[in-house]
């Protein structure tokens, strides 16, 4: 079924002297999308389209309510999160570029807060009850938990909410429901924020826990050689310790207080440290 607002591979189902037919099953042309010369022309497409091809398409509903399809869709797709810029505000709410055709509308009542224009505002779309696609700042009606990922997979993900008693939430690859523990917090994190992560583990309800870290192994190798680095930097001592708060670690190391205490336990292992009430002494 073709889906609306939304990229997706078609086929080429006929030629004709001014453009080509495309639809979902390659052998069907009953409600089939034309795609004109100047359309292909216009994104710069300059491939001779034999039947059976494929071409990846974006599909709307134009004012007439008539199936079209481009190959130059907005920033953002229905179900698909972003950033972008609020050009106007009226009665209705207000508009964001989408880099398309026309703007995209977020209604007063998916506003977070009141969007002035010149705003840059993280937003999700999706399709209305009209089935007209809006913006939307509400990003938990967006993501999904469906994802394909597994233990260890690495992802990109964009931060939308911090909770410092909870973590970072994070939409995994633009839309899967994603976590960043409250211990994994570091202090440059903030709302609207890109971040490489690894999933640590994927929830019984499909939700994905992920952090920053590398795996615990290589982390470690990694983390305890910064840190003793740190200490010969430092003289030999540095008034921290396995007790210091997390946040005090977070700011002078930029790391979690879990990965700190991994690896002091391993300068400690290695005998490379002694551990006091007051911090760390270098052997």
């Amino acid at each position: 079924m073709i889906e609306l607002g939304k990229k997706q591979t078609l086929y080429v189902v006929k030629k004709t002297p001014l453009g080509i037919f495309i639809n979902e099953n390659s052998d069907d042309l009953i409600n089939s999308i034309v795609l004109s010369n100047q359309e292909l022309e216009r994104a710069g497409d300059e491939k001779v389209y034999e039947l059976g091809d494929e071409i990846e398409v974006y599909c709307y509903l134009d004012q007439k309510k008539k199936l079209q399809g481009t190959l130059m869709p907005p920033l953002l797709c229905n179900g698909e999160i972003g950033v972008l810029e609020a050009i106007e505000t009226n009665q209705f709410g207000a508009f964001l570029a989408w880099g398309y055709d026309k703007d995209i509308l977020m209604p007063f009542s998916e506003q977070l807060r009141p969007i002035k224009k010149g705003y840059k505002v993280l937003v999700g779309i999706y399709e209305d009850k009209s089935g007209r696609l809006c913006a939307t700042q509400k990003l938990k009606k967006i993501l999904r938990s469906d994802s394909p990922y597994k233990e260890n997979d690495q992802v990109t993900g964009l931060i939308y909410d911090i909770k410092e008693d909870m973590g970072a939430f994070v939409a995994v690859e633009g839309k899967y429901y994603g976590l960043i523990l409250s211990n994994e917090l570091l202090p440059n994190m903030k709302i609207g924020q890109k971040v490489e992560g690894r999933i640590t583990k994927v929830r019984d309800d499909g939700k994905l826990n992920l952090t920053t870290a590398q795996r615990i192994d290589f982390q470690m190798d990694s983390d305890s050689e910064r840190l003793y680095l740190r200490l010969c930097d430092a003289g030999g001592f540095l008034p921290y310790h396995d007790k210091s708060d997390k946040d005090v670690i977070n700011k002078a190391f930029n790391m979690s207080k879990g990965a700190f205490k991994r690896a002091l336990g391993r300068l400690y292992k290695e005998e490379k440290i002694l551990i006091k009430e007051d911090g760390i002494y270098k052997r």
